[in-house]
């Protein structure tokens, strides 16, 4: 939010949005990515009727503070490493961040503080063929054990701000496949969908 916004908190955000959902203009990266789905998340947490959204999509962080600055939209979201800088030079204010605990640095809550259920990150994987032999995948999980086990890793994720979320084989697969279920969900309700039969597989080892 910009720091002369009206929502002081994300409390003051959450009661318009649910009050006024069709007046609460809300921006980010294009429709249908992370931020898109990010807020729909929000919004279904709070029991908004999702279908209500108003959402504009941008295709970078300089047109989204652009339009929250000049008044355009309401909120928006974004990736933390994006706003980091402007946050703490006061040009903006987090109401909330979307993972399941505060974050070192930033002055705001968590949803799940929030008292929304939404525990949410933008994740990267390492994936292999389908149909590997089970020699190569083997071999490839142990590297990617090690990789998330290494000193120069867990810098790269410090100095990015990144949330390590270290997970591999069938428990990747398992997270993945509850991903799928509740983004297919929102993608449906946000219009962007009309389909519950989409697919999806995958599986080595998934960190932000």
């Amino acid at each position: 939010m910009p720091a002369a916004s009206r929502f002081r908190d994300f409390e003051d955000f959450g009661a318009h949005l649910l009050s006024r959902p069709g007046e609460t203009m809300l921006a980010g990266g294009p429709r249908g990515e992370p931020d898109h789905l990010l807020f729909g998340l929000v919004a279904r947490g709070l029991g908004v009727d999702t279908r209500q959204v108003v959402y504009t999509g941008y295709p970078s962080s300089v047109e989204v503070s652009a339009a929250l600055l000049g008044g355009k939209v309401a909120a928006a979201a974004g990736a933390l490493a994006d706003w980091r800088h402007d946050i703490r030079k006061g040009r903006f204010r987090a109401l909330a961040v979307s993972c399941a605990h505060r974050v070192d640095g930033i002055d705001a809550p968590s949803l799940l503080e929030s008292g929304v259920r939404v525990d949410f990150a933008a994740w990267c994987a390492a994936v292999g063929p389908h149909g590997m032999s089970g020699d190569t995948r083997d071999a490839a999980l142990e590297m990617c054990e090690a990789v998330s086990r290494s000193a120069p890793w867990r810098e790269v994720c410090r100095r990015r701000g990144w949330s390590a979320l270290p997970l591999f084989g069938d428990d990747f697969a398992a997270w993945l496949a509850t991903e799928i279920a509740r983004t297919r969900g929102v993608l449906r309700d946000l219009g962007l969908v009309d389909t519950t039969g989409t697919t999806c597989g995958a599986g080595c080892v998934s960190g932000h």
